[in-house]
């Protein structure tokens, strides 16, 4: 999906962001302001809701 779209692919540990994908994310927001597209791949298992819910600030819904 990422390669069709041309966009970057994050892999993070499951219970919070690794530090280069933040560091990104960061960058991107200031740059251009909230995001407007994320995917979250996995289920709590894989991700968990605070990293959902960091995600969600980099969107602008908090």
């Amino acid at each position: 999906m990422a390669a069709m779209s041309g966009t970057p692919l994050f892999l993070t540990p499951s219970d919070r962001l690794h530090s280069y994908v933040e560091a990104h994310l960061c960058e991107v927001r200031s740059q251009i302001g909230p995001l407007n597209t994320v995917y979250l791949f996995g289920g709590t298992g894989s991700i968990s809701t605070a990293i959902e819910k960091r995600m969600k600030w980099y969107l602008g819904y908090e």
